[in-house]
């Protein structure tokens, strides 16, 4: 005789359900982000569909919980620029909303830091944190308002928040390193609107001034991108042959005030590149004009200064990344991390010269108080990829830590990024994220 069985209809369903969530879809289960400084998913990498609510508290910004999902990530710098990118080209989730906790192992009450909504309907949400500690663990929790679902577009990048900056040259704000950062808000002139009156940007409208001195010869890059891509950024760089506080005898080297913002040909973005040619670009992005200008070739001990006017003047600001074979002088600059608690004092050098002259040789931890050695580190280049990691060893000996290869060959000047864990005396683990500068 044969049998036959049926299954009931909503077991089926529940069965789909289960099956349909995605991996992230509770607190436990977050998604662990690369260790890069400026990650980016692919567009509709990452989905909400099939997520249920999660047990936590909504954050206070948010209408509801029903669709959450989460990720994780080690701090590497003391701040941290979150965007998703929803409906539209990079997605299909509507009003996507954000929040920021503390990572308790998904234990207890999460203490929330803070959170951002879609508040324009753009599909975009946008969230700042100033004053993350470097090492720790954090999370991110995303949803869409009023139970909205679909796939998004992920990007976070990891910055030291600089000094408020200055609005005139004089004022500057000093560079030193060629880390990314973020200027979130630009608003006016300074007390001399013009300052860049012998330039193409004539005069200002919404600026910020930053100053550096080369540390080495080499090529400069760098690109500057507006927070809100509606809005057309210009800059002027300068030369001060004086040094830092030369402003009065400042030497234009390169201008760029071509029409910019994502309704132009040119594009929302501007800066000095490898191809171009040019040296100045005006307005109204006309013919051959793409938003950028020829690079620099910086010499060691010479002081440039660089001013970003934000000439649509919407109040918002703009990010900058710089590229180039050049670095900044920053010889004595450390990161610095300080624990009270039981004088858990350290320093890690962000900078060293592995080229075998007996001298900086080596990346490694030293010891200001109590710390018994270096429990793990690992090194990743700018793509997420280890490349070095050793366990186990003291802290500040000579021919031990990183010395700058990749399985025996060295590695390419430029930014890495670690995570270090250091063993205290009273037997407490630490961890320490951030970067560190290859020169040779």
């Amino acid at each position: 005789m044969k049998h036959l069985f049926l299954i009931p209809v909503f077991f089926v369903f529940a069965l789909n359900t289960v099956l349909s969530q995605p991996l992230n879809d509770n607190c436990s289960g977050a998604i662990v982000l690369p260790p890069l400084l400026d990650y980016c998913s692919t567009p509709g990498d990452f989905t909400n569909e099939g997520a249920t609510p999660s047990d936590f508290d909504t954050p206070e910004c948010w209408d509801t919980i029903d669709n959450d999902v989460w990720f994780k990530f080690t701090a590497l710098k003391k701040a941290v620029n979150i965007i998703v990118f929803g409906k539209g080209a990079f997605g299909t989730l509507q009003n996507p909303m954000i929040a920021l906790y503390k990572d308790s192992e998904c234990s207890g009450d999460l203490e929330l830091l803070k959170c951002s909504y879609d508040q324009y309907s753009s599909n975009i949400v946008e969230l700042n944190k100033y004053d993350l500690v470097q090492g720790e663990k954090y999370l991110i929790r995303i949803d869409g308002q009023n139970g909205a679902t679909g796939n998004f577009k992920f990007c976070m990048k990891s910055y030291n928040p600089i000094p408020e900056p200055g609005h005139d040259c004089s004022s500057a704000t000093i560079l030193k390193d060629t880390t990314p950062f973020v200027v979130n808000y630009l608003s006016g002139p300074g007390d001399d609107p013009y300052e860049t009156s012998n330039t193409c940007i004539n005069d200002e409208k919404n600026s910020t001034w930053f100053k550096w001195t080369a540390g080495s010869d080499g090529s400069m890059t760098f690109t500057i991108s507006p927070l809100q891509n509606t809005d057309d950024i210009d800059f002027a760089l300068f030369e001060l042959p004086g040094g830092p506080d030369d402003c009065e005898n400042k030497t234009v080297l390169r201008c760029d005030a071509t029409y910019g913002g994502n309704n132009s040909s040119c594009g929302s973005d501007t800066g000095l590149d490898m191809e171009s040619t040019d040296l100045e670009e005006d307005y109204n992005c006309d013919a051959g004009e793409d938003g950028f200008v020829k690079f620099l070739d910086m010499q060691k001990g010479k002081t440039y200064t660089l001013v970003v006017n934000n000439w649509s003047a919407s109040g918002l600001g703009f990010s900058i990344k710089f590229g180039g074979t050049g670095t900044f002088d920053n010889t004595v600059s450390t990161e610095e991390y300080f624990d009270e608690e039981i004088n858990k004092e350290i320093y890690i050098p962000n900078i060293f010269t592995p080229n075998n002259d007996g001298n900086n040789d080596y990346f490694t931890v030293f010891n200001k108080s109590n710390a018994l050695k270096i429990e793990e580190m690992m090194i990743f280049d700018r793509t997420g990829k280890l490349i070095f990691q050793k366990s186990d060893f003291p802290l500040y000996t000579q021919f031990m830590g990183w010395d700058g290869t990749m399985d025996g060959q060295p590695v390419n000047n430029g930014v890495y990024v670690y995570i270090i864990k250091v063993k205290f005396e009273d037997g407490e683990y630490k961890q320490y994220a951030g970067d560190v500068t290859i020169l040779r």
